[in-house]
């Protein structure tokens, strides 16, 4: 029998039968979701879906896109951010 604290609905199973005729149950954490954006929700295209030990091992360049709010908002939500600013600095000059 495993480990009390492996047997959870949180980890994924599973069954395989063992080279003594047994059937037996492995128990995995569930792989992690992909990134989504903040704002719209749309999943992360340059952000690699891992756990975080793992994503502490990549190099910087393999973390998030290299922009403003890379890695927290989608590029789409980026450019509507940025265009709403301006547009609300232009009518404040005129």
């Amino acid at each position: 029998m495993v480990r009390a604290a492996y047997r959870t609905h949180s980890r994924a199973k599973v069954n395989y039968k063992s080279p003594g005729g047994e059937t037996r149950t492995h128990y995995f954490k569930k792989p992690p979701k992909k990134a989504h954006c903040a704002e719209c929700g749309a999943v992360f295209a340059g952000v690699p879906a891992k756990r975080p030990y793992q994503i502490h091992k990549l190099p910087k360049c393999q973390l998030r896109p290299q922009r403003i709010f890379g890695g927290n908002i989608c590029g789409n939500c980026v450019d509507k951010k940025i265009k709403a600013k301006v547009l609300q600095y232009n009518t404040q000059q005129q």
